[in-house]
């Protein structure tokens, strides 16, 4: 069934008007084997996103939970990684954030998730902050939260975006910035 909806959602259906039944299909199961495994098809979708899900957050991870600093160029990396695995499964991701925007309680569920994603963000930039690595005058909170917002924006952007011909310099800069928020001017 996980392979039925990718496949669907790859060859151009859109998720809210994909009924059941066609996966059911493609898949060759039966109506009961579906609803053996999901209570509806919000529970397909984020069990069919959540590899991308875990792919996506482990690259971010790898820039939040590092213990050691890392250079505006790792930065601009790990963005253009993220950026890549959005675009990679885009029709998935657009699946999945449909799907969070018209399901009320998965879409809540989303934005708490995303919520502490954030404090967590602000807590390595206060750390940081007092440890001198960050400038004073950074808002650890409110640069936590830009990240996220123009994270999630750009990540919608390249989901929409048909060319991907500037994906890889608008993520290196895209990182820079990020760097720049949280850590001023880059030294030469």
């Amino acid at each position: 069934m996980l392979q039925a909806t990718t496949t669907l959602l790859c060859d151009g259906q859109r998720f809210a008007e994909l009924p059941v039944e066609q996966i059911l299909l493609l898949a060759n199961v039966s109506r009961s084997t579906f609803y053996q495994w999901f209570p509806d098809k919000t529970a397909l979708i984020q069990r069919v996103a959540e590899p991308g899900v875990q792919e996506f957050l482990a690259a971010s991870d790898s820039w939040w939970t590092r213990s050691e600093g890392g250079s505006a160029d790792t930065l601009a990396d790990i963005v253009t990684q993220m950026l890549a695995l959005a675009r990679a499964r885009a029709p998935i991701w657009r699946a999945y954030l449909e799907t969070a925007s018209s399901d009320s309680v998965f879409g809540a569920s989303l934005r708490d998730a995303t919520e502490i994603y954030t404090r967590k963000m602000a807590a390595r930039l206060d750390r940081e902050r007092h440890a001198g690595l960050v400038p004073a005058e950074v808002d650890a909170s409110q640069t936590a939260r830009f990240i996220v917002t123009t994270m999630r924006a750009s990540f919608i952007e390249v989901l929409t975006a048909g060319d991907t011909a500037e994906d890889e310099r608008f993520a290196r800069t895209l990182g820079r910035v990020f760097w720049l928020s949280m850590y001023g001017p880059i030294a030469r």
